[in-house]
């Protein structure tokens, strides 16, 4: 989507492949100018609160949610009481968002892992009962490994983000989300977003 639908309506750029982390460190410390792709919430950008002013998104490109996941065999979670006495798998952000819809006297068990890769084979080894997972990196998960769609209720969503490019405001950087945001309507308009992201 960014090289044959974005890069050529942005103008003159560097365009460097880096892990999430890095990226975004780099962007923090702004050793560069955007990130694509991160998302649109905020607090989500280790950046002091001061400078978050200077901070522009463009229009979503897709919508993720974080959802929770059992085994492909197992009825899926429909209500936070299904949780009770439930051991957790996710990353220590995702279950920070759980957190608050859980009892203290329910006895359910949080475990942080680093990736969805570990969290899913504590799944498939019955180590944990849940996973809390964003749902587009789920489905690159399942087709990667050749898994089963793990079970999970559509209805019931932690939280939802755009996936946005995330730019330090300048001069630069407007023509290059103003060009981003004619490419992201251009390709919602054809269909193609739907057949990239397998957008609902």
């Amino acid at each position: 989507f960014f090289q044959q639908i974005v890069r050529p309506h942005i103008g003159e750029h560097e365009v460097q492949f880096l892990s999430y982390r890095r990226a975004m460190r780099d962007f923090a410390e702004r050793r560069a100018d955007c990130l694509y792709i991160a998302i649109d919430s905020i607090d989500d950008y280790p950046i002091e609160l001061g400078d978050r002013q200077f901070i522009r998104f463009s229009d979503p490109i897709n919508r993720i949610g974080l959802h929770l996941y059992t085994r492909p065999d197992e009825a899926p979670v429909t209500a936070y009481d299904d949780l009770k006495g439930k051991v957790i798998v996710g990353a220590r952000s995702h279950l920070k968002i759980l957190e608050p819809h859980i009892s203290a006297d329910w006895g359910t068990t949080t475990l942080v892992v680093e990736t969805e890769v570990k969290a899913f084979e504590l799944l498939d080894r019955r180590r944990v009962d849940i996973v809390v997972s964003v749902d587009f990196d789920t489905r690159l998960f399942e087709q990667a490994h050749n898994r089963t769609p793990y079970s999970y209720d559509k209805n019931m969503v932690l939280v939802s983000w755009g996936e946005v490019m995330t730019c330090w405001h300048s001069r630069k950087t407007a023509v290059a989300l103003k060009g981003a945001n004619a490419a992201i309507a251009e390709a919602e308009a054809s269909g193609l977003t739907k057949k990239v992201f397998g957008a609902k």
